[in-house]
């Protein structure tokens, strides 16, 4: 069985620039494809001063059959500028031979960088050529990152663009955009174009800007579902998957709004989300670990504010997901049958 022991973290690269500190070999592994991305053109960046002529730039995609003998000549063979060498490659994981990479590994070229790029976790640490590149500390591991690590990097990516975003806006932009880091961060460039003449963002506004222009949106499906409107519940469901939502879509988020709703009733009660205060509501969200606009979209859904419709919905949804994946029912079918069931 694959032996694993912890890897440092890719975080640590900024850490020796900062010192200084080139190293021969940069391998840059995990599943964060946007941190392996992001810090490898990083590198590439800070060290392309170093590189006297454009020859000694390289970027080497594995996918397009290079082979790692191919690999390490090129890392050996000398400067055409007389500086440094860089030397990008890709998609290292697809590479057959990667053993005989040790060699390598263990006498580096003094004259190149190697920037390798493994997209995905490294099984085993004890083998070649991982149980070399972790002797001579030359492996980064970037793994995906959720809850509050997310919403500090969201908060820390806001600030190096110059936008103002609190806590509670970044957890409103997890919630409608997901967690993908690309997606992210290209949301938060969106917001530049529409920050408010004070500088604050409420949860419609995150809302109106981060979803896609459509007639309806996802959580319109919500709002619907959580009054007990079934025609528009299924009118709206029905425009999201003419318009190219997919049915799984629309399963994920109302089983991830039925879970969260159960939370704010275990953690506040009915009795307690009737009450209307800011402190008060923003200290439950708080509690339930969500944004307080959300929270607050949540607290309109009253026809789910019931153990036995919440029970019904969840196996409703839960009905749904199986279609879905182990029937051939089509996904017009599935919204109807599911919407009738969790609104019945």
């Amino acid at each position: 069985m694959a032996k694993k022991i912890k890897l440092p973290s890719i975080e640590l690269v900024s850490n020796l620039i900062q010192q200084e500190k080139i190293l021969p070999i940069y391998f840059l592994c995990g599943e964060d494809n946007f941190s392996i991305d992001s810090t490898a053109q990083k590198l590439e960046d800070l060290y392309s001063n170093l590189v006297k002529s454009d020859f000694d730039k390289e970027d080497i995609n594995v996918e397009k059959g290079v082979t790692l003998n191919q690999i390490i000549d090129s890392a050996y063979a000398f400067p055409f500028g007389g500086g440094k060498k860089i030397i990008t490659i890709r998609n290292f994981e697809l590479l057959s031979e990667k053993k005989e990479f040790a060699a390598y590994i263990q006498n580096p070229a003094d004259f190149t960088i190697l920037i390798i790029c493994n997209f995905g976790e490294v099984k085993d640490t004890l083998s070649e050529p991982v149980k070399s590149l972790i002797q001579y500390n030359l492996i980064f591991s970037a793994e995906i990152i959720k809850g509050d690590e997310l919403i500090d990097w969201i908060l820390h990516q806001a600030k190096e663009i110059g936008l103002l975003f609190t806590e509670d806006n970044a957890r409103a932009l997890v919630e409608i955009s997901g967690d993908d880091k690309t997606m992210l961060k290209m949301q938060l460039r969106k917001f530049l174009d529409y920050t408010p003449v004070n500088g604050k963002f409420d949860y419609d506004a995150i809302k109106n800007i981060a979803s896609p222009t459509k007639q309806y949106s996802i959580f319109d499906l919500q709002n619907a579902v959580g009054r007990g409107d079934k025609n528009e519940a299924l009118k709206v469901a029905l425009s999201l998957i003419s318009s190219g939502e997919d049915a799984i879509t629309l399963v994920n988020f109302l089983a991830k709004s039925i879970i969260i709703i159960s939370q704010m009733l275990e953690v506040v009660g009915v009795s307690g989300l009737s009450r209307n205060s800011y402190d008060i509501d923003s200290s439950n969200a708080r509690k339930v670990g969500i944004s307080y606009g959300y929270f607050m979209n949540l607290k309109k859904c009253k026809y789910l504010f019931n153990d036995r419709r919440l029970l019904n919905a969840s196996e409703a949804l839960l009905s749904a997901d199986l279609n879905i994946k182990n029937s051939s029912m089509d996904q017009i079918t599935v919204v109807t049958m599911l919407v009738s069931e969790i609104i019945s």
